[in-house]
């Protein structure tokens, strides 16, 4: 069973204030993973428009303002109304957006395509941040001990933040299915990485243990999100680490061969004065 994270249960609030640097993390991210899906695939369903407004907090006000310079007097009037009731939750402002996008024409909803890119690339340019979080903290020790490379530990981060927060993994999981296999051509985007690149990474982190792989999904180890969300030594040394109980080491830990392990033996069986000595 996962262990979610304390900021996984109420989600980031809309807007920036109280916000922490681990939640300005999360929503840098989500907002550059956006420019990226929406460049690639210019998809503005119900459930990509709950997504932006999330990643956009108080900023989504913005869209309402955009939306009205695109409308005729009735149509502002009409729904004006729905914007002031959606207020500042994401979901119902979205809806009324997805509403007013079925009645744009192809030239308006190209025009709409390119204000929400820019949009976004100002939402992430504004979330700065003094120092590092906690997250960036804890990946930089877990990138050093397991030697991961730029895209491994992009990677992980991805999959983290499906694990532990609930605006991510219900859009870049459930909606697009970027975990497993038939969403993988949006993962690739996302990330801006090739089909190689990722299965290299993939076989790294499932052989370390750090990914866990099926038939139908992957996802991170629960051992290793426990780790990056406490990475205290006695998580290590109780996740990583199993401890002998013999007094003397068996020889099943070490990485000897089989075959050279089986002539050792051999050798030791010989009883004699002097001592035996064993070279490879």
């Amino acid at each position: 069973m996962t262990i979610r994270c304390s900021w996984r249960g109420s989600g980031i609030t809309p807007g920036t204030l109280g916000i922490d640097k681990n939640e300005y993390f999360v929503l840098r991210k989500c907002a550059i993973y956006l420019i990226r899906h929406l460049n690639g695939y210019h998809s503005f369903d119900d459930d990509t428009l709950q997504m932006v407004c999330w990643t956009l907090g108080n900023d989504m006000k913005k869209i309402g303002k955009f939306l009205f310079t695109q409308m005729s007097s009735s149509q502002r009037t009409i729904f004006s109304e729905e914007f002031d009731d959606a207020g500042n939750r994401p979901n119902e402002y979205a809806d009324a957006v997805d509403r007013v996008l079925k009645k744009f024409s192809a030239k308006s909803f190209r025009k709409f395509e390119n204000f929400i890119i820019q949009l976004l690339d100002h939402r992430f340019k504004s979330l700065k941040y003094r120092g590092i979080s906690e997250i960036e903290k804890n990946f930089a020790s877990f990138r050093k001990m397991f030697k991961l490379s730029d895209n491994e530990t992009e990677l992980c981060t991805f999959l983290f933040l499906l694990k532990t927060f609930n605006e991510p993994e219900k859009f870049f999981e459930d909606h697009l299915g970027c975990n497993k296999f038939c969403g993988r051509k949006y993962l690739l985007n996302i990330l801006g990485i090739t089909y190689n690149v990722l299965t290299s990474s993939m076989k790294k982190l499932n052989k370390v243990g750090i990914m866990d792989i099926d038939r139908h999904n992957f996802e991170l180890d629960d051992d290793f999100i426990c780790i990056l969300q406490n990475p205290s030594a006695k998580t290590f040394s109780t996740q990583l680490y199993s401890r002998i109980k013999n007094s003397t080491i068996p020889l099943g830990y070490h990485s000897t061969d089989k075959d050279k392990t089986a002539h050792i033996l051999k050798l030791l069986e010989k009883k004699q004065n002097l001592p035996t000595h064993i070279l490879f």
